[in-house]
């Protein structure tokens, strides 16, 4: 759907280019699409561009009939399951199927998280232990590398295919405080082309919004006495655009420091 004010006079762009070796091809820009472009490019201030953001999240929300809109997890005491004749769950659990069907198998065989019943006070001091930060170095500083000219790998404005080549790999997981998955981005913003126009021009202003930086955590019960706080797995929901924006960065930040040689011999894991 178009912004309000966007003109039918401005066309359809052609898809971008496509990356040589990849076989991922942007979507056409659309009528709708260039009008929400047109209007975060303009964005003279941090203000207009998240009141900007804020109607593009309203169009997008509005475009789900009620039964479809996604909730965020439900984090209270659990409910009772849905009988096999809830037509609206069995909808559900097929939409979900076609979109992340591990998902969706875990939730037919598996029975729902229990609600944790630790005080918040306990819960929020063993996690503030957990995930403190050493007291002392326990390894010497590794030597400074060598400099490259290559030093600003964030810098480049992103491109819807570069968007939309991550967007196409998401699958949906529980979504944050606006409701939005993956899936309905990408039926929003087919070839990635309006968000990208927002990341650039959150890169313009120096901006994170404010929605991106806030996030609700679940605990999710894995096995053993439910007392043990150890016994819980924390989860984040935050809002998916916000992640895609982040996985952007992480994966340049990714990608200059592997050609580089900046990580570590000892690096295992994740990176």
């Amino acid at each position: 759907p178009a912004p309000p004010g966007a003109s039918p006079a401005l066309g359809s762009p052609p898809a971008a280019a496509p990356t040589p070796g990849r076989s991922i091809v942007c979507p056409p820009q659309t009528v709708g699409q260039r009008g929400w472009v047109d209007r975060l490019q303009a964005a003279p201030s941090i203000p207009s561009l998240d009141r900007v953001l804020f109607e593009l999240i309203d169009a997008v929300c509005a475009l789900l009939p009620e039964s479809a809109r996604a909730k965020p997890a439900h984090s209270g005491p659990p409910r009772a399951p849905p009988t096999r004749s809830d037509v609206e769950a069995a909808t559900r659990l097929q939409r979900l199927y076609r979109t992340a069907r591990p998902r969706a198998f875990r939730e037919i065989v598996a029975e729902a998280s229990p609600h944790c019943t630790v005080p918040l006070p306990d819960i929020e001091q063993f996690f503030t232990r957990v995930h403190a930060a050493p007291s002392h170095v326990t390894t010497p500083l590794p030597v400074p590398p060598p400099a490259v000219a290559d030093t600003e790998p964030l810098e480049p404005s992103f491109t819807p295919e570069e968007v939309w080549t991550h967007l196409r790999r998401c699958t949906d997981t529980a979504p944050g405080a606006d409701g939005i998955r993956y899936s309905v981005w990408k039926k929003f913003d087919p070839g990635g082309h309006v968000l990208a126009a927002l990341f650039n021009s959150c890169h313009a202003h120096s901006h994170v919004p404010q929605a991106w930086k806030e996030s609700s955590t679940v605990l999710i019960y894995k096995k053993g006495d439910r007392a043990d706080l150890s016994n819980w797995r924390p989860i984040a929901l935050g809002c998916t655009v916000g992640k895609v924006y982040y996985a952007l960065l992480s994966r340049r930040l990714t990608r200059w420091a592997v050609s580089h040689g900046r990580l570590s011999r000892c690096q295992k894991g994740f990176l």
